[in-house]
């Protein structure tokens, strides 16, 4: 049985690059033919999984932050994401990103 939860956290973006240029060796699967690499500083968050600095393998950040594909870095957002607990494995979907001013 599948559990899933939503995990809230609040950071700046340090980085979004393509996979192919990233020097990040680990960052969390969110999307199918991911092809971007984010990378946050967490600031706060709802679940003790996410401190320091997290990274997530994106298909578009244009579509993550609704804004053309170049300077995200520097932005403060507010993220949001699912994580689901099948057989002991961790998948991770529905990540969005909503910029603070």
């Amino acid at each position: 049985m599948a559990e899933s939860i939503t995990i809230a956290f609040t950071g700046t973006v340090v980085s979004c690059e393509t996979r192919f240029e990233t020097k990040v060796k680990t960052a969390k699967l969110v999307d199918f033919d991911a092809r971007w690499v984010v990378t946050v500083d967490v600031e706060s968050s709802n679940d003790p999984i996410f401190e320091g600095r997290v990274s997530f393998l994106i298909h578009s950040p244009a579509q993550l932050f609704r804004s053309a594909a170049t300077g995200f870095s520097g932005w403060r957002c507010q993220f949001a994401i699912d994580r689901t607990l099948t057989a002991g494995k961790t998948s991770w979907s529905n990540l969005i990103a909503e910029r603070l001013t």
